[in-house]
């Protein structure tokens, strides 16, 4: 085979082999609860501590983690038993995570705590705005946030376990109030605030030492910061994860303004602790060493989770109120189990039908078409996982449409390679030009259908998504499948001299209708139905 072949091989089975990867488990595997007891305790249950060494290669990431043991897990400290717990828990996860329509999940109401002086009209809209960028940026996880009553707010989480449910609340709750203030290293006034004298301009601010803040000076625990606020992160420009050496960190960049402020304080004030506080907790107090620009680490002992928690949280904004947390419970499927399955199988047949025909009518070329279909369904469950979306009913509508599309791609590829064949061209060269000349129909088709649900993205809101997101990136893969992939398989088989034809069934005799001579009837009909 030519090297170009082998190369477009190549590609296809690594993008196969990533969204395998990707997407595998599927679903939540179940793990016995005596073996789960044994493991909370001295982990020796010797066929799941085996089993889940044995599972050490998988790539597990602390963002994937399933730490459905968390509570007894801390309450052992027991080294063993987390690293068991850590390769047991990709075990039990599954990479897609089903909606609230077909799996339920939890319900946090927030009551909106503001002061009757800051209290406005729009407020909590405005609280709801700045939590759908915070836990939902990319809007892939079908959080539902809405108004739920006068200063209320109720969010619904699908399929969320104990520790994500957590995170969450750790991450609502947050004010994401970003100050950079001065501290003192005045002996004098550090020797006057150690004897609980007030000094003017300073206050005391303690340092967390139970979630490992850093910055201490000559062992206190305390910082005499300034009480003027020197720059706040309503000048941050851009946020985003970082490392400093091994340890995750929070990089930012501020505006012109911010950058020429920060730039003037750093420049004379060389020397002294420079105290980063976040929601009134000193985070970290490193020395000023030069003059900086506009641009910076925030480092605190974070794990990663807690950096891109923080990211998050500051790239939305501070919030105007706080959140109280007044009710959380666990809601089940907003579909009935009968609803659910009906829907499900309906796609099946609806999917199955379609295929069963291509593979009769098309022969060898429909089975390499429902082999595209196949791949093009899993490589749109493997991008699903990537980035962490959730399953919903409208998303399962949208997979039994790119199966339409996808079908739609192949009738156009194989009928331009019939009448190729007709006109009396070579199997190569007749496949070659049905592609060539399939190509700017399908792109069209897809293109338009993209450009529709990237509209739906922006104005709807979570089903709507959901569907929205599917169809996209199924329509995407359905470019790679029905133009690369059967065009590989296809291009190895006349190498390989496998095959000397492409058989298709006829039902239709051919007809020679003049679609471009009734464009302009058939726009003015469109145009009256628009209207209409």
């Amino acid at each position: 085979m030519q090297s170009g072949l082998w190369f477009k091989v190549f590609v296809i089975v690594v993008v196969i082999l990533i969204a395998l990867a990707a997407c595998y488990p599927l679903q939540e595997k179940v793990v016995r609860v005596e073996d789960v007891t044994e493991i909370n305790g001295i982990a020796t249950k010797r066929d799941v501590v085996s089993k889940s060494w044995s599972l050490a290669w998988l790539p597990i990431t602390t963002f994937e983690r399933e730490t459905i043991l968390t509570d007894t897990e801390e309450k052992t400290g027991d080294v063993m038993s987390r690293k068991v717990l850590k390769r047991i828990e990709h075990v039990v996860k599954g990479k897609i995570k089903l909606g609230l329509d077909l799996r339920g999940g939890s319900e946090l109401l927030y009551r909106v705590r503001v002061e009757s002086k800051d209290d406005r009209a729009g407020i909590t809209a405005e609280v709801i705005q700045i939590l759908e960028k915070r836990i939902d940026p990319q809007g892939v996880m079908e959080y539902r946030i809405q108004e739920h009553g006068q200063k209320r707010i109720l969010i619904q989480v699908p399929g969320a376990t104990k520790v994500e449910i957590d995170r969450l609340k750790e991450r609502i709750t947050r004010l994401g109030k970003l100050e950079f203030r001065l501290a003192t290293t005045d002996q004098g006034l550090l020797a006057a605030a150690r004897k609980g004298q007030p000094v003017p301009g300073y206050y005391v601010h303690w340092v967390n030492k139970k979630r490992g803040y850093r910055g201490d000076l000559e062992g206190e625990s305390w910082y005499l910061v300034g009480n003027r606020v020197e720059v706040t992160g309503e000048r941050l420009r851009r946020v985003f994860p970082d490392a400093k050496g091994l340890e995750p960190v929070v990089g930012f960049e501020f505006d012109d303004a911010g950058s020429k402020t920060f730039a003037r304080i750093t420049e004379r004030n060389i020397g002294a602790p420079l105290a980063i506080i976040l929601d009134d907790e000193l985070v970290s107090a490193p020395v000023i060493r030069e003059r900086i620009p506009g641009h910076g680490i925030i480092e605190g002992s974070f794990t990663q989770e807690q950096v891109n928690d923080l990211v998050a949280t500051l790239r939305a904004g501070s919030l105007p109120a706080d959140l109280e947390l007044e009710m959380e419970s666990f809601v089940g499927p907003s579909l009935g189990k009968d609803s659910i399955d009906k829907g499900i199988r309906a796609g099946l047949v609806g999917s199955a039908l379609v295929l069963i025909f291509m593979a009769a009518y098309y022969l060898l070329s429909g089975l390499l078409a429902d082999f595209a279909v196949f791949l093009n369904l899993g490589l749109v469950l493997g991008a699903m996982a990537l980035l962490k979306a959730t399953l919903t009913m409208p998303g399962i509508a949208g997979l039994v449409l790119t199966v339409g599309m996808a079908v739609d791609a192949n009738v156009l590829i194989f009928e331009r390679i019939r009448e190729e064949r007709a006109r009396g061209k070579q199997l190569s060269a007749a496949i070659k030009a049905g592609y060539e000349r399939a190509f700017l129909a399908i792109f069209d088709s897809n293109l338009t259908t993209i450009i529709t649900a990237i509209i739906l993205y922006a104005v709807g809101t979570g089903p709507v998504k959901g569907f929205a997101v599917t169809l996209s990136v199924g329509l995407l893969f359905n470019m790679f499948t029905a133009i690369f992939v059967t065009r590989a398989i296809f291009d190895m088989l006349v190498a390989k001299q496998m095959i000397h034809d492409l058989p298709m069934m006829q039902w239709v005799p051919p007809t020679n209708i003049p679609f471009i001579s009734m464009r302009r009837t058939a726009m003015a009909c469109s145009l009256a139905i628009i209207v209409l």
